[in-house]
């Protein structure tokens, strides 16, 4: 039997081209499959998302179911697991910080407002922005 989060690397791990996540501070076992997640007590982590022209809707959207599911994945807080989310185009904007939303539900919130931008791709600066 699959856990949670193995059927979520599933189901989405094959289009996550489009998606970085910077990990600061977090130390993910990789086997094929996401493990442990819920036992990381800290960490600040970002998903780079691509929100440019060349992204169907469609796609852009599964970005969003995506990001939802791995966020439900931790325990969320001031002192636990922070999300932040930029999204990048041709230009890169921040969509919220790291201490912005406090809660699996106002994060959740968060990422299903977010609106792809459309425009160029420049993934190259979007990650070196993140460095």
């Amino acid at each position: 039997m699959l856990s949670r989060e193995q059927r979520v690397l599933r189901e989405y791990g094959w289009r996550l081209g489009s998606i970085a996540l910077v990990l600061h501070h977090l130390r993910l076992c990789y086997d094929g499959f996401l493990l442990g997640c819920v036992h990381i007590e800290k960490a600040d982590i970002y998903f780079l998302i691509d929100g440019s022209g060349s992204i169907y809707p469609e796609d852009f959207l599964e970005m969003k179911v995506f990001m939802n599911e791995v966020i439900k994945m931790f325990q969320i807080g001031p002192n636990r697991v922070q999300f932040g989310i930029i999204q990048y185009s041709d230009k890169i904007k921040s969509k919220f910080i790291l201490s912005q939303y406090p809660s699996v539900t106002e994060l959740k919130v968060a990422i299903d407002n977010i609106q792809q931008g459309g425009g160029g791709t420049k993934t190259g600066e979007a990650l070196n922005n993140m460095t």
